[in-house]
């Protein structure tokens, strides 16, 4: 009788053991820090993302853009992660312009609403008037997009992730969007 609760036990351990496993390594994921050349910005994706960069031209003057972008191969939840970076001529934005950054972040995420064809579901700032965290949905799709704005200085940041609506509560998306790191001088 020993001898066999020992082996039940024994087998019992072993399959939590394999099972603990299994669920580590399916949420263990490779994320791969990117710096960002020319900027003091740098962001984590589950992957090699792409990156492209253009230089437009506007009533305000040269504007770059940055675009990083990852699309997953796997079974990650999230379709789609992305950083945009739209650098305006310097002095656009002074931080004691609380009324103006705000008017511009509140046209920003509008803006992409729009583009994206969603409804903004939430916003809220957060740290200070210069970040904003946000959800927009697509009830058609069932899509969602879950992001955070940053305005530093005179480049406007944005980090946004893609996935369905019922999955938008994961740990990736928390990952991406916490990641970004804003080196100061």
């Amino acid at each position: 009788m020993c001898n066999n609760r020992y082996l039940r036990l024994n087998i019992v351990f072993m399959h939590v053991l394999f099972f603990m496993a299994q669920g580590v390594t399916s949420l263990a994921q490779e994320w791969e820090r990117v710096k960002l050349a020319d900027y003091p910005y740098s962001i984590q994706f589950p992957g090699k993302p792409e990156v492209k960069q253009k230089l437009i031209s506007t009533t305000l003057g040269e504007q770059g853009i940055l675009s990083v972008t990852f699309k997953p191969e796997t079974d990650d939840p999230v379709f789609f992660y992305s950083l945009q970076l739209v650098e305006y001529p310097e002095g656009t934005y002074h931080q004691d312009s609380v009324e103006l950054i705000q008017k511009s972040l509140d046209e920003s995420l509008q803006v992409l609403a729009e583009t994206l064809k969603c409804k903004v579901t939430y916003q809220s700032d957060i740290d200070n008037h210069t970040s904003r965290i946000f959800r927009l949905e697509d009830k058609l799709s069932k899509q969602t997009v879950k992001g955070k704005m940053y305005l530093d200085k005179d480049t406007l940041i944005y980090c946004f992730a893609f996935t369905s609506i019922e999955k938008s509560l994961n740990n990736n998306i928390d990952h991406f969007l916490d990641s970004l790191q804003i080196e100061t001088n």
